[in-house]
Protein backbone atom coordinates (compact mmCIF):
# COMPACT_ATOMS: atom_id res chain seq x y z
CA UNK A 1 0.00 0.00 0.00
CA UNK A 2 1.12 3.32 -1.17
CA UNK A 3 1.76 6.07 1.78
CA UNK A 4 -0.55 8.21 -0.69
CA UNK A 5 -3.28 5.35 -0.04
CA UNK A 6 -2.45 4.88 3.44
CA UNK A 7 -2.74 8.07 3.89
CA UNK A 8 -6.56 8.65 2.63
CA UNK A 9 -7.20 5.29 4.16
CA UNK A 10 -6.35 6.97 8.18
CA UNK A 11 -8.26 9.65 7.45
CA UNK A 12 -11.65 8.71 6.51
CA UNK A 13 -11.48 6.14 9.39
CA UNK A 14 -11.11 9.32 11.25
CA UNK A 15 -13.66 10.80 9.90
CA UNK A 16 -16.10 7.64 10.89
CA UNK A 17 -14.95 8.15 14.13
CA UNK A 18 -15.68 11.79 15.22
CA UNK A 19 -18.88 11.44 12.94
CA UNK A 20 -20.01 8.41 15.13
CA UNK A 21 -19.76 10.29 18.55
CA UNK A 22 -22.30 12.96 16.75
CA UNK A 23 -24.90 10.94 17.38
CA UNK A 24 -28.72 11.06 19.41
CA UNK A 25 -30.23 8.01 20.98
CA UNK A 26 -33.89 7.71 20.78
CA UNK A 27 -34.28 4.07 20.85
CA UNK A 28 -32.53 1.06 20.46
CA UNK A 29 -30.25 2.60 17.56
CA UNK A 30 -28.80 5.99 17.35
CA UNK A 31 -28.98 8.42 15.02
CA UNK A 32 -25.24 9.95 14.20
CA UNK A 33 -23.54 11.68 10.92
CA UNK A 34 -21.51 8.78 10.51
CA UNK A 35 -23.49 7.68 7.41
CA UNK A 36 -22.42 11.00 5.56
CA UNK A 37 -18.41 9.84 6.23
CA UNK A 38 -19.21 6.18 4.94
CA UNK A 39 -21.32 7.90 1.99
CA UNK A 40 -18.26 10.50 1.14
CA UNK A 41 -15.43 7.46 1.31
CA UNK A 42 -17.58 5.47 -1.31
CA UNK A 43 -17.89 8.64 -3.50
CA UNK A 44 -14.40 10.01 -3.10
CA UNK A 45 -11.97 6.64 -2.97
CA UNK A 46 -11.50 3.48 -4.96
CA UNK A 47 -13.62 0.46 -4.38
CA UNK A 48 -11.43 -1.09 -2.02
CA UNK A 49 -9.81 1.78 0.05
CA UNK A 50 -13.73 1.94 1.12
CA UNK A 51 -14.07 -1.72 1.56
CA UNK A 52 -10.82 -1.20 3.38
CA UNK A 53 -11.79 2.39 5.61
CA UNK A 54 -14.80 0.36 6.77
CA UNK A 55 -13.66 -2.76 7.01
CA UNK A 56 -11.18 -1.11 9.72
CA UNK A 57 -13.09 1.08 11.42
CA UNK A 58 -15.54 -1.96 12.09
CA UNK A 59 -12.34 -4.25 13.43
CA UNK A 60 -10.58 -1.26 15.70
CA UNK A 61 -14.17 -0.75 17.31
CA UNK A 62 -14.73 -4.96 17.76
CA UNK A 63 -10.72 -5.73 19.82
CA UNK A 64 -12.13 -2.35 21.92
CA UNK A 65 -11.10 1.27 21.14
CA UNK A 66 -14.09 2.99 22.13
CA UNK A 67 -15.31 4.42 18.68
CA UNK A 68 -18.46 3.55 18.14
CA UNK A 69 -21.14 5.74 18.61
CA UNK A 70 -22.09 2.81 22.30
CA UNK A 71 -18.24 2.14 22.87
CA UNK A 72 -16.43 -0.49 21.46
CA UNK A 73 -15.24 -3.77 21.89
CA UNK A 74 -16.68 -7.38 21.18
CA UNK A 75 -19.79 -6.43 23.37
CA UNK A 76 -21.04 -4.77 20.44
CA UNK A 77 -21.64 -7.59 18.27
CA UNK A 78 -24.50 -7.54 20.58
CA UNK A 79 -25.62 -4.36 20.17
CA UNK A 80 -29.11 -3.79 17.84
CA UNK A 81 -27.34 -1.20 15.78
CA UNK A 82 -23.97 -3.57 14.99
CA UNK A 83 -26.20 -4.66 11.61
CA UNK A 84 -25.94 -1.29 10.26
CA UNK A 85 -21.90 -1.28 10.86
CA UNK A 86 -21.80 -4.43 8.74
CA UNK A 87 -24.02 -2.35 6.60
CA UNK A 88 -21.08 0.51 5.93
CA UNK A 89 -18.59 -2.35 5.07
CA UNK A 90 -21.13 -3.35 1.98
CA UNK A 91 -22.42 0.58 1.34
CA UNK A 92 -19.14 1.81 0.67
CA UNK A 93 -17.32 0.17 -1.92
CA UNK A 94 -21.39 -0.03 -3.38
CA UNK A 95 -21.14 3.49 -4.07
CA UNK A 96 -17.40 3.71 -5.16
CA UNK A 97 -18.20 0.67 -7.85
CA UNK A 98 -21.46 2.38 -9.12
CA UNK A 99 -19.89 6.15 -8.65
CA UNK A 100 -17.06 4.66 -10.94
CA UNK A 101 -19.18 2.73 -13.09
CA UNK A 102 -22.10 5.10 -13.38
CA UNK A 103 -21.35 8.78 -13.06
CA UNK A 104 -17.10 9.42 -13.85
CA UNK A 105 -18.23 12.55 -15.17
CA UNK A 106 -19.29 13.72 -11.50
CA UNK A 107 -23.11 14.82 -12.29
CA UNK A 108 -25.02 15.45 -9.10
CA UNK A 109 -28.03 13.92 -9.88
CA UNK A 110 -26.38 10.56 -10.65
CA UNK A 111 -24.98 10.87 -6.81
CA UNK A 112 -28.06 11.02 -4.92
CA UNK A 113 -29.07 8.50 -7.12
CA UNK A 114 -26.42 6.09 -6.27
CA UNK A 115 -26.81 7.39 -2.75
CA UNK A 116 -30.41 5.39 -3.04
CA UNK A 117 -29.54 3.03 -4.91
CA UNK A 118 -26.73 2.02 -1.79
CA UNK A 119 -29.01 2.10 0.76
CA UNK A 120 -30.00 -1.38 0.78
CA UNK A 121 -26.66 -2.18 1.65
CA UNK A 122 -26.75 -0.42 5.06
CA UNK A 123 -30.66 -1.12 5.68
CA UNK A 124 -31.40 -4.88 4.73
CA UNK A 125 -28.30 -6.01 7.45
CA UNK A 126 -28.94 -3.43 9.97
CA UNK A 127 -32.80 -4.12 10.18
CA UNK A 128 -32.00 -7.92 10.15
CA UNK A 129 -29.59 -7.60 12.64
CA UNK A 130 -31.72 -5.56 14.95
CA UNK A 131 -34.69 -7.64 14.21
CA UNK A 132 -32.61 -11.06 15.29
CA UNK A 133 -31.09 -9.18 18.02
CA UNK A 134 -34.02 -7.96 19.78
CA UNK A 135 -36.28 -10.51 19.16
CA UNK A 136 -38.70 -7.78 16.99
CA UNK A 137 -41.49 -8.80 14.49
CA UNK A 138 -40.48 -7.89 11.21
CA UNK A 139 -42.73 -4.52 10.85
CA UNK A 140 -41.58 -3.53 14.20
CA UNK A 141 -37.86 -3.44 13.30
CA UNK A 142 -38.42 -2.43 9.50
CA UNK A 143 -40.76 0.94 11.54
CA UNK A 144 -38.07 1.26 13.58
CA UNK A 145 -35.15 0.50 11.96
CA UNK A 146 -35.98 1.70 8.30
CA UNK A 147 -38.63 4.07 8.27
CA UNK A 148 -37.86 5.74 11.56
CA UNK A 149 -34.43 6.63 9.77
CA UNK A 150 -35.39 7.35 6.21
CA UNK A 151 -36.15 11.24 6.31
CA UNK A 152 -32.52 12.10 8.39
CA UNK A 153 -30.73 9.41 5.65
CA UNK A 154 -32.67 11.08 2.92
CA UNK A 155 -31.20 14.53 4.28
CA UNK A 156 -27.52 12.77 4.59
CA UNK A 157 -27.73 11.60 0.94
CA UNK A 158 -28.17 15.30 -0.13
CA UNK A 159 -25.39 16.22 2.25
CA UNK A 160 -22.85 13.81 1.49
CA UNK A 161 -23.18 13.92 -2.25
CA UNK A 162 -23.09 17.80 -2.35
CA UNK A 163 -20.06 17.44 0.27
CA UNK A 164 -18.10 14.93 -2.02
CA UNK A 165 -18.62 17.52 -5.32
CA UNK A 166 -17.40 20.00 -4.20
CA UNK A 167 -14.09 18.11 -2.50
CA UNK A 168 -13.90 16.43 -5.83
CA UNK A 169 -13.60 19.79 -7.27
CA UNK A 170 -11.30 21.03 -4.50
CA UNK A 171 -8.79 18.40 -4.09
CA UNK A 172 -8.03 15.66 -6.68
CA UNK A 173 -5.92 13.99 -4.24
CA UNK A 174 -9.45 12.10 -2.89
CA UNK A 175 -9.72 10.46 -6.26
CA UNK A 176 -7.65 7.88 -5.76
Amino acid sequence: MKSRQLTRVAFFVVLNIVTAQLCLTFWAVPLTMQTVSVRLAGYLLPTWDAALVQLTYVLMGLIGFPIFAGGGGLQSVLSPSFGYLLGFILMAPCMSFLSRRFNPENRYSRMLGIGLLSMPALFVPGVAYLKLILNLPWQEAVLGGFVAFLLPDLVKIVLSATLARRLKKLDPWLLG
